[in-house]
């Protein structure tokens, strides 16, 4: 017991050898406080990556719906004018292109020319 005593109470003696150890204990200390904060942050930006990632996919995803609802609009109205427009072809064509009259004229035109031919 004296010896260790001795040993404690003997400073110049044990100065370097527990500055040396103190250097030791700090160093080992300061590498696990900081590998845990490496691991802190690293498990926080993943965190933050996943957000951001999930923000990214909800953004692409919201996108994709409204290109796919903006052509399904498209595609209905596209057939609402071709109906219309077919209507009014139709409309136009009875009214003023064709003539059910003349036309009825111009086969008999026809008949009366082919009997004449036929009796030449």
């Amino acid at each position: 017991m004296s010896h260790f005593l001795a040993n404690i109470l003997d400073p110049p003696h044990n100065v370097y050898t527990e500055y040396v150890a103190a250097q030791t204990l700090q160093r080992y200390f300061r590498g696990y406080i900081t590998r845990k904060h490496m691991k802190f942050l690293h498990k926080k930006a993943t965190i933050i990556q996943s957000n951001w990632r999930g923000v990214l996919g909800r953004k692409q995803a919201n996108r994709v719906i409204k290109n796919k609802l903006d052509a399904m609009y498209q595609k209905f109205y596209d057939k609402s004018a071709i109906m219309i427009q077919k209507a009014f072809r139709g409309f136009y064509v009875r009214k003023y292109v064709f003539s059910f009259y003349k036309m009825k004229e111009k086969l008999n035109n026809v008949c009366i020319r082919n009997e004449e031919v036929l009796h030449f």
